[in-house]
């Protein structure tokens, strides 16, 4: 799970939750852009294969195809060692939704929301959840950086598109130059600076781990 505060300046004046376990951005994030910027990166999440799983849309096998299809390469959205054999096509699900901590309006009590979690002012803070087989090392983190820069509409949804069809096409059992040991450097496809940035360590934390369930 990792939280965001957007709107956030000096004169911001967040609860302590917020201020010391979020990422505080200047800007104001644009949520349908996050969400689906979310839905490209989920693994199978509007492909082509019409393969969704345990995404609840649709029901397939679990032969290496299908397995493959609801799969994302994430080779460009983590850090890799040369010649480490960690597998980077991993099953992910990605959520975006707006946390309710308001207590400046009508709607809402203020018994309703935590003390520690309350805020005013134009402040909105943002909860990205992800569920994966397997994390790799900053994958969370560079996953949320990316998710962000569409919010800031420092990329678009084409760029972040391109990138992730050219990693996923991309065939390791064609791969036979032992010099390409960089993830990056195995297709010729340039990776927005923008769509690389990495989160900071704050806003993140683990939630449960579960096991032998689908993803």
């Amino acid at each position: 799970v990792y939280y965001i505060c957007d709107n956030c300046d000096t004169r911001t004046n967040l609860p302590f939750a917020w201020d010391r376990y979020s990422w505080q951005i200047k800007q104001s994030l644009d949520l349908n852009g996050m969400v689906d910027a979310a839905a490209l990166l989920s693994g199978g999440a509007g492909g082509a294969s019409g393969c969704y799983g345990a995404l609840g849309e649709e029901e397939c096998g679990n032969d290496e195809r299908t397995r493959k299809q609801k799969q994302h390469n994430y080779e460009w959205l983590c850090v890799m060692q040369p010649g480490e054999l960690r597998d980077p096509r991993r099953t992910v699900r990605l959520n975006v939704e707006v946390v309710s901590s308001m207590v400046d309006n009508e709607e809402e009590e203020e018994d309703d929301v935590p003390y520690f979690l309350q805020r005013n002012g134009r402040s909105v803070v943002y909860k990205i959840t992800g569920v994966c087989d397997f994390f790799l090392y900053k994958m969370m983190r560079r996953i949320v950086g990316t998710i962000v820069a569409i919010g800031k509409r420092d990329a678009d949804l084409e760029d972040l598109k391109r990138c992730i069809d050219a990693y996923d096409n991309y065939d390791d059992d064609n791969d036979d130059d032992n010099d390409n040991d960089d993830p990056r450097r195995r297709t010729t496809t340039k990776i927005p600076a923008k769509l690389l940035q990495t989160a900071p360590a704050k806003g993140l934390c683990l939630d449960h781990i579960e096991y032998g369930i689908a993803i």
